[in-house]
């Protein structure tokens, strides 16, 4: 939890997992995904994905808070991805998965200003006019 600049706008977030980096001591923030998707997960490619944009944007404001808390967090992130093996010839009440881990080097430096955006919308006046 995080309280934004001197507005009353508190920030929070639920991160899944935060491991710390046993040499530096800073704090390595991990996100679990589950799909079933047939095939192996590219680790190079699963982020380009259009569909997972929304994953970095998510991750990228799981770092910012525990920085705006003052925690050292490490520059790169994970996401562990568990794909449930579609390849069984049965199910019998079991689903096997395989676990991928996915590098992605975080960035923050959007995020401030999005934060400013919202809250010179939500201080003024007028009705803004609707997104199509």
């Amino acid at each position: 939890m995080h309280r934004y600049k001197d507005t009353g706008i508190i920030l929070t977030g639920g991160v899944d997992d935060i491991w710390q980096d046993t040499i530096t001591r800073q704090q390595i923030i991990v996100d679990y995904k589950s799909q079933a998707k047939n095939g192996r997960v590219d680790k190079k490619d699963y982020l380009e994905d259009p569909f997972h944009e929304a994953y970095k944007i998510q991750m990228d404001f799981y770092a910012y808070l525990p920085s705006g808390m003052g925690f050292s967090v490490h520059p790169i992130s994970y996401f562990l991805v568990c794909n449930a093996k579609r390849d069984e010839d049965e199910f019998n009440k079991t689903m096997r998965f395989d676990e991928y881990l996915v590098p992605y080097k975080w960035r923050n430096d959007w995020i401030e200003s999005r934060l400013d955006e919202m809250v010179t919308l939500m201080n003024q006046s007028e009705i803004p006019e609707s997104n199509p």
